[in-house]
């Protein structure tokens, strides 16, 4: 289940618009060499002076864009550098008359439709145009007699600059209308695919809740421990822990597979889910088995309602859930790191609101209760900065319960 917004994905849209950016500001490392080129076999009346001029510019731009590219954490800002170099250098290239750039002042423009956001593109537009003037008022100093015309340079760039700036006023009049109508279309999409994904939490919160109903847990079970694990993420988060793997999409991620850890509990007999005393040890091993239940009917059923990487997390919640840091849970008996991370968390959130709810073989313990066994089973049931987070969490937890 991916929930990634309009935001992400514009963000995301950005990073990757930069590098191919990047990769055409590479490519124009060949103007340079090919002018020499072209001037050395006579085809193409340009200086050598120029043509480096030109070649060490493109050298700069490529250093500059792939160092942002690679060291700023900023996509706004490596766009906004990227797009004003791409202008500038057209503006240059359009310097020299022989050139003859023409329709190419306003490429950057329709480039920056590629980044979905109306606004940058007007901003980029406006950079543009004033590279275009820039480069018309040198251009005047000799296009016109270049042309045979018999203005002077003033009246020659009066003359261009209100001919090109009705053209660009155009250009950029469609290329913002076709930049409004990439991102209205986009919007719409996450739109239903969120309203569609809703339906999706829904059905798969009334499906565990059935589950879950057969052993006298609740939907209040699932929604709680739902929301322990996210509060749990966010936690080790904020203390430093996991603090790159732990970002806000991997944590709904999280939060949305956590109502399904229990799955599995629909292969286990009903007399013994409902039983009220201590499980015979034929019994707990049966009630073991719902972790491979669990893991084997999401792996089976799940991969064409819902992402990959869905999928897998809810999997492995289901499957490790049980594992205990030092290495005597089960159904593998691993330890340490070796258990996925959304094992770990879904592990203290499921054992979190159990130990403070009622069930058929034991009353709610208190919240002090409570944090003292997290505080005692820290670095053996659980890993000791799980154990932390859930502890600094007293607060929340507490409001929680007050609220149910």
């Amino acid at each position: 289940m991916n929930k990634i917004n309009a935001k992400n994905f514009l963000r995301q849209n950005t990073i990757s618009a930069n590098k191919m950016f990047m990769k055409i500001v590479f490519c124009l490392n060949a103007l340079g060499p090919a002018f020499i080129l072209l001037k050395f076999l006579n085809i193409f009346h340009i200086t050598y002076q120029y043509s480096f001029f030109v070649l060490v510019l493109s050298l700069f731009g490529s250093i500059l864009i792939y160092f942002l590219n690679t060291k700023c954490n900023n996509e706004k800002i490596v766009m906004y550098i990227t797009l004003t170099f791409i202008a500038t250098f057209v503006a240059v290239l359009a310097v020299n008359s022989s050139v003859g750039i023409y329709i190419s002042y306003a490429m950057v423009s329709f480039l920056s439709c590629m980044y979905m956001d109306y606004k940058i593109t007007v901003r980029t537009g406006i950079i543009s145009y004033f590279a275009m003037l820039i480069s018309l008022y040198f251009r005047s100093k000799t296009a016109y007699l270049i042309f045979n015309d018999s203005s002077s340079p003033i009246q020659w760039f009066i003359a261009m600059s209100l001919g090109f700036t009705m053209e660009f006023f155009f250009v950029l009049i469609v290329s913002r209308a076709i930049t409004k109508l990439f991102r209205k279309t986009i919007e719409k999409l996450f739109d239903k695919t969120e309203e569609l994904q809703k339906v999706q939490d829904k059905l798969i919160f009334a499906f565990a809740d059935t589950v879950e109903s057969s052993d006298s847990t609740t939907g209040a079970h699932i929604r709680r421990t739902s929301i322990y694990v996210k509060l749990i993420a966010l936690k080790l988060r904020e203390m430093g822990y996991y603090s790159e793997e732990l970002t806000d999409e991997l944590i709904d991620l999280y939060t949305q597979a956590a109502p399904l850890h229990d799955i599995g509990k629909i292969s286990v007999p009903n007399n013994i889910l409902s039983k009220p005393g201590r499980f015979t040890p034929e019994e707990f091993e049966q009630m073991k088995n719902h972790v491979q239940a669990g893991y084997d009917l999401i792996e089976r059923n799940f991969y064409e309602l819902e992402d990959a990487m869905f999928v897998k997390i809810a999997a492995d919640m289901a499957y490790y859930h049980h594992e205990k840091w030092d290495g005597k849970g089960y159904p593998r008996g691993i330890k340490g790191k070796n258990i996925p991370i959304c094992g770990r968390i879904m592990a203290a959130a499921d054992v979190l609101d159990a130990l403070l709810s009622k069930r058929q073989y034991k009353e709610p313990f208190s919240l002090a209760k409570t944090m003292e066994i997290f505080k005692e089973s820290s670095g053996n049931h659980f890993e000791p900065c799980i154990a932390e987070a859930v502890i600094n969490l007293r607060n929340e937890i507490e409001e929680i319960i007050k609220n149910d």
